[in-house]
């Protein structure tokens, strides 16, 4: 008889003593793993049975949910994380660095779980550790169909917004490589929004 994948981690998690709350070298959690693995079943099940806190962290701070925002698995958010949370603001459960989820998706360039994160709790534009924004982010990424859903839902209300060394984000449209280059698309973006001067 051949058994899916599923019906094997059914069968374990199932046996006496089996140690549920086993975690690897980063202390993730198996629920880290079906949620980084978009183990749909798996986390189904754990979650439905309360096996592990939705909101566990691993070594690096990231919760479950960070890591489906990072990895872009927007349809199991979407069809089985979102209706198990609790609290709104469970999805603003920054990392160690400050990063939430939200902030994950736009350095990622991950639009679609973007959005799904901002409809779910639209108080979600907030910086990381180094006062970087996801507008700051979004200008490094030259993620413009990120800047324009921000832009559209007043997510930044200051375009001009200084991370803790002071620089705006018209100074991450500047590729810091062999060559100092502004990315087009971004610069132009903020070029129409944002006062120049303040840059100078």
């Amino acid at each position: 008889m051949k058994y899916e994948q599923f019906e094997i981690f059914e069968l374990l998690i199932e046996t006496e003593g089996i140690d549920k709350n086993c975690l690897d070298a980063q202390e993730k959690t198996i629920l880290h793993l079906s949620c980084e693995n978009r183990a749909e079943e798996q986390t189904q099940y754990i979650l439905e049975n309360k096996i592990i806190d939705i909101n566990a962290k691993d070594k690096n701070g990231r919760t479950p949910l960070i890591l489906i925002a990072m990895n872009n698995h927007f349809k199991l958010f979407y069809f089985v994380f979102k209706d198990k949370i609790t609290d709104k603001n469970d999805i603003n459960i920054p990392d160690n660095k400050g990063q939430t989820a939200f902030w994950h998706t736009v350095e990622k360039g991950y639009f679609e779980i973007m959005k799904m994160l901002y409809e779910f709790n639209n108080d979600c534009f907030r910086g990381d550790n180094d006062g970087v924004t996801p507008l700051h982010i979004a200008c490094a990424r030259n993620f413009v169909k990120g800047l324009l859903f921000m832009k559209s839902k007043g997510m930044f209300k200051d375009p001009n917004i200084r991370d803790k060394q002071g620089l705006p984000p018209l100074y991450y449209c500047i590729k810091r490589k062999k060559k100092q280059k502004f990315k087009g698309e971004a610069l132009q973006f903020l070029n129409r929004v944002g006062d120049k001067s303040a840059y100078s």
